[in-house]
């Protein structure tokens, strides 16, 4: 199962000691581009800073400009679009170990068209877009870790898409291996939509799974 093989770009940490959360993202660097100068993360520290977001507190809104990368360490959000034939809809979650942009708002810097809110606190590593390209600049080893996480969002972005060509108890469980604790900080009828189902459906879709758990040899 797709769902089965779910990989983020780096582990995500409930600690939130700074040095801690530099070093894991270190780790992510050292694998993806083990050549990377020492220089380059000593620069990559100083031009980032930590920020934590709370609960409902909104990270980009929309007619924003995306003006940073947050390196998410732990916490979990949601991004929106505003669909003409649905109104306000999730199109993901992210969590710890993953990086929180609006793609396309980001690498353009124009106006963002999603929304993303901290379903619970979160904490994060911030990198300011101009600093990015300042690294770029300096560091031409990090055009190649840019480009392998670049690639790594979308390859998550299709494999998300791919769930909904699956019926909806397959939908559900392949966002359950992904997001363990979804239904801890998302209503029935967020991930409902989110599912492009009903509320009752997916309610029976659990009562299912619930009693599957209960009774795993029927």
């Amino acid at each position: 199962m797709e769902g089965d093989s779910f990989d983020r770009p780096f582990e995500g940490s409930s600690d939130t000691n700074i040095d801690s959360a530099y070093n894991v993202i270190f780790s992510m660097f050292a694998k993806l581009v083990p050549g990377l100068p020492s220089d380059a993360y000593t620069r990559f520290r100083e031009v980032t800073f930590p920020i934590s977001f709370t609960r409902d507190q909104v990270i980009i809104d929309y007619g924003d400009i995306c003006k940073h990368a947050y390196f998410a360490l732990s916490g979990f959000v949601r991004l929106t679009r505003i669909l003409k034939s649905r109104g306000e809809t999730i199109v993901m979650f992210l969590t710890g170990g993953d990086i929180l942009i609006s793609p396309d708002s980001f690498y353009t810097q124009l106006r963002s068209i999603e929304k993303i809110t901290a379903l619970m606190d979160t904490f994060c590593i911030a990198l300011p877009w101009s600093q990015l390209q300042s690294l770029y600049k300096e560091f031409t080893e990090f055009n190649v870790v840019a480009r392998l996480l670049t690639e790594q969002y979308y390859k998550q972005a299709l494999e998300r898409l791919t769930w909904f060509y699956e019926n909806p108890e397959i939908r559900y469980e392949h966002v359950l291996k992904a997001y363990p604790d979804l239904a801890e900080h998302v209503s029935l009828k967020e991930l409902a939509s989110y599912l492009g189902m009903a509320p009752e459906t997916l309610s029976r879709i659990r009562n299912r799974i619930a009693r599957k758990g209960k009774n795993p040899g029927k």
